[in-house]
């Protein structure tokens, strides 16, 4: 049986055939990283590089298998998602049939960033957010361009 870390490598090249770790707590198709079973999806690949997280943590222990995840790829864009849209991208919904919630939640983000911005006390603090403002916008950025 597989360990953790040879399970999300095998998902995130793409070209293994489905398989678990050896106690069956971290599992997937190829295409969707499952935590605990199928009804928490900790990451999906997506159209053109495009890969989306589970934004919903239950866990430490799914907390760390998205992060796992997160690390094991370099995606075009990364996408952060809670479980509801997750699950409708498994179950066959395009991005552009979930662009409209993933645009409303993101710019819901960046208002929540710009804030914290607004209040930092310190340089690296500012830089954090302003960082995080420039991951979120090129989300957003990537979402508009669809139409």
């Amino acid at each position: 049986m597989a360990t953790n870390n040879q399970t999300v490598s095998a998902w995130a090249s793409r070209r293994a055939r489905p398989m678990s770790n050896s106690n069956g707590t971290i599992s997937h198709d190829t295409r969707v990283l499952y935590s605990y079973g199928q009804h928490y999806p900790a990451a999906i690949h997506g159209p053109d590089g495009v890969v989306f997280f589970n934004s919903d943590t239950y866990s430490p222990t799914t907390a760390r298998h998205v992060s796992t995840a997160r690390s094991s790829v370099r995606p075009t864009v990364s996408i952060e998602i809670p479980t509801e849209l997750m699950q409708r991208v498994v179950c066959g919904d395009l991005l552009s049939d979930i662009r409209d919630d993933v645009l409303a939640i993101y710019r819901s983000r960046i208002v929540e960033a710009e804030n914290k911005l607004a209040r930092c006390r310190s340089k690296f603090m500012e830089q954090v957010w302003t960082y995080e403002l420039g991951e979120l916008q090129k989300v957003v950025d990537y979402l508009e361009d669809m139409s």
